[in-house]
């Protein structure tokens, strides 16, 4: 979540209440993890996989857990490129206006500058060997707790 924090601290009403507001979302998602983490060492003892996922039968449960783990990661990628379209659209000249402020030019110029840059990753994900290993490496080596 790091690349986002200048995203959020911008539209924040009260932004001298950032430090509060990651102290509590970090602090919940630990929470979670640890929770889900523990419940599955419970169930499964160290026959736990990687992925819970992959120890869960094959069944509906399963099913929407998948689904909604895809949906996580599609509304993750668009909210985590957010800062790179900033960018990208700074050079390219096209304003940043908000809301209702925002002229049709500004916007199809906004769809396509995205829209482009999307199917750009995308191609470079599908043709370059190992991108998820090399995703992995790069994720790993540069989080930090």
């Amino acid at each position: 979540g790091h690349l986002v924090f200048p995203g959020i601290l911008r539209v924040m009403q009260e932004p001298a209440e950032f430090p509060t507001a990651l102290s509590a979302s970090f602090g919940f998602v630990l929470l979670v993890y640890q929770g889900l983490s523990a419940l599955a060492y419970m169930t499964y003892g160290s026959a736990v996989a990687d992925n819970v996922l992959q120890n869960v039968p094959e069944n509906a449960l399963r099913t929407a857990a998948v689904v909604l783990i895809t949906a996580h990661v599609l509304f993750a990628f668009a909210l985590y490129l957010n800062p790179v379209f900033y960018l990208v659209e700074e050079d390219l000249g096209i304003e940043m206006a908000s809301g209702a402020k925002q002229s049709p030019a500004q916007v199809t110029g906004r769809v396509v500058c995205r829209t482009v840059f999307v199917i750009f990753i995308w191609f470079v994900a599908l043709i370059v060997p190992f991108f998820g290993d090399i995703m992995r490496l790069l994720g790993g080596c540069t989080m930090n707790a």
